[in-house]
């Protein structure tokens, strides 16, 4: 009798451990399953998402990880006349995007949002063995008078006379230095382009102050005394052929990735 019950005993706790290891089989089976489960959904989410070029800086230069290309900042004068808006790397945690018309190998440009769906350029980029075009080699057949009102650029005047541009471009290069004035009333924008090189603008600050106009060239640092010929374009007085016309209301850039952005936005 002892050695039935014995018997019996030792078959349910046989049983038992069976049922034990079959369900921790089942379990382990499961936990595989949910763990490749959870990778594929990460290899697909991470294959979906947008891969940007890193870009660093190295001393003065800026090198594209993906490629090994090396790039110099511009002087803040240059300005993309537009941009294509989907990104093509970060720097520093913002976005550089192609220049339209040109390969990111050889032209960049950093955006920022600075309000609404307004972004501002603050840099551009290019290939280190690129020569960079000095005003007095930019051959300019278009001079636009703009204004920042912090919610896009507006265009306030638009010079296609050829003889005032070239006098403008004369005045920058060659009047003597008068030092940057003590204060402003308004500052202005003139971004001088060039069929030579379509996809920048030169651009030189236009100065109101109470003790004259100025242009300033914030990449020589050069402020000379102005001549009449932009004052006459605000003022409706310009060549009859280009009379500056009013300005648009300011409603800034489309965000990123919506549609082809034009420079800062500007509104004409």
């Amino acid at each position: 009798m002892g050695n039935r019950v014995r018997d019996n005993a030792l078959i349910a706790d046989r049983k038992a451990e069976r049922k034990k290891q079959k369900t921790k089989k089942r379990n382990i089976a499961i936990t595989v399953a949910a763990v490749c489960l959870v990778a594929v959904i990460a290899v697909w989410v991470t294959a979906a998402l947008p891969h940007y070029a890193k870009i660093e800086a190295e001393g003065d230069r800026y090198v594209d990880r993906s490629t090994g290309i090396y790039y110099l900042a511009a002087p803040q004068n240059y300005e993309p006349v537009s941009y294509t808006q989907k990104p093509y790397g970060r720097l520093s945690g913002n976005y550089v995007y192609p220049l339209t018309g040109k390969s990111t190998s050889e032209w960049l440009a950093e955006y920022i949002l600075l309000s609404d769906d307004y972004y501002a350029c603050t840099g551009v980029y290019y290939r280190e063995d690129i020569s960079l075009p000095a005003l007095e080699d930019f051959y300019p057949n278009r001079i636009q008078v703009c204004r920042d009102n912090s919610k896009a650029v507006v265009r306030m005047a638009d010079i296609q006379d050829r003889n005032d541009v070239d006098s403008i471009v004369h005045r920058i290069l060659n009047a003597p230095d008068a030092g940057y004035p003590e204060s402003s009333e308004a500052v202005y924008t003139l971004r001088i382009s060039s069929p030579r090189y379509g996809w920048i603008y030169y651009n030189i600050n236009y100065i109101v102050s109470g003790s004259g106009r100025y242009y300033y060239d914030r990449g020589t640092g050069r402020c000379v005394e102005a001549d009449g010929i932009v004052a006459g374009y605000l003022e409706g007085t310009g060549s009859e052929t280009d009379k500056p016309k009013e300005s648009s209301p300011a409603t800034g850039t489309n965000a990123p990735e919506e549609s082809s952005g034009t420079g800062n936005g500007t509104q004409s």
